[in-house]
């Protein structure tokens, strides 16, 4: 993908906005990263993963939230997750673009804090 960040970007906006489930955005979303290439900034990679980690620990099982609330994410959790990656892209992008106005590279290892 030249430019991985609109594919990655609908799919979340659809979500936000409602248009997508949680099931759909998980489809959708697992679907275009499995089949990344992901050869570009490796920042961006982690963020782009942080949504797919999220998809991968959502569940409304509450047994499973109970014996492991640590890793599961119940639907607020993976909303907040979500607007989490959503704002890390828009970091991500604003820092680049004015690398980009500056005529200077990119940094590879922006200092975006992805947990």
């Amino acid at each position: 993908m030249t430019n991985p960040i609109p594919v990655y970007r609908k799919i979340l906006d659809q979500f936000r906005d409602g248009t997508l489930s949680i099931e759909e955005f998980t489809q959708r979303y697992q679907a275009v990263f499995l089949e990344d290439s992901g050869y570009y900034d490796d920042a961006l990679w982690r963020i782009f993963n942080e949504a797919f980690m999220a998809a991968e620990f959502y569940t409304d099982n509450p047994n499973l939230l109970a014996h492991n609330p640590e890793l599961y994410l119940d639907e607020k959790q993976f909303r907040q997750k979500i607007d989490e990656v959503v704002a890390l892209i828009d970091q991500w992008t604003s820092r680049h673009e004015a690398s980009a106005r500056l005529g200077s590279p990119a940094d590879r290892s922006a200092n975006i804090d992805v947990r």
